[in-house]
């Protein structure tokens, strides 16, 4: 009998499992609920003989599959709003110590996304349509300008946010009409136009 090369043979075998997709499915299902007890041990011991291994599939799966769990997240969230805020609003009556502590760490630990979510929020107060700064682009801009002011050229270590073309006069809160500004700069400007002949401005311009 002539012998059946492999990709011949893997080609049946796929044939075979679209033709009976269900019943193997079916088969599986029952095989696992038979052996529930001796799989997970099996897969526990796996994962505590091979930790970093077992990491790099999590990881690996969370990649693969980020956008599609997010939008069903978002999905999810949006046909149960009211359920889902009546429950956080439980938790958070049931255990408000241990959510302000929560918060209040991780306020800490993320400074800079708390100030730009304050920022955007701000910015829609005020009249913006667009306030999509984030934290990591307001940090690439004082990097480009070397952490100086854009008006007068000082070095701070503490930059506030000036929108060149102000809110006011229908400026939005993105990065390409965000500068550096000192504090005193940015006062003194208030709602006026930035001078575009400043050489630190143009940088944005």
């Amino acid at each position: 009998m002539p012998s059946i090369n492999r990709a011949t043979r893997n080609a049946a075998q796929r044939r075979y499992h679209a033709r009976h997709r269900d019943k193997l499915l079916l088969e599986m299902h029952e095989y696992y609920q038979a052996h529930k007890a001796q799989h997970r041990e099996a897969a526990k011991a796996w994962r505590t003989a091979n930790p970093e291994k077992h990491k790099a599939s999590i990881k690996a799966a969370k990649d693969k599959t980020r956008d599609a769990i997010r939008r069903k997240g978002r999905e999810y969230y949006a046909a149960h709003r009211e359920e889902r805020l009546a429950y956080r609003r439980a938790y958070y009556a049931a255990h408000k110590e241990r959510a302000q502590e929560l918060a209040r760490r991780w306020n800490a630990a993320n400074h800079d996304k708390v100030m730009g979510y304050v920022h955007q929020r701000n910015a829609k107060t005020r009249g913006a349509t667009i306030a999509n700064l984030s934290a990591a682009q307001w940090s690439a801009i004082k990097v480009a300008y070397k952490f100086r002011c854009a008006y007068c050229g000082r070095t701070m270590n503490r930059l506030t946010q000036d929108h060149v073309i102000p809110l006011s006069k229908g400026g939005q809160h993105v990065p390409e009409n965000i500068v550096p500004a000192c504090s005193s700069c940015n006062k003194r400007k208030y709602n006026k136009l930035a001078p575009t002949n400043t050489a630190a401005v143009r940088l944005m311009l």
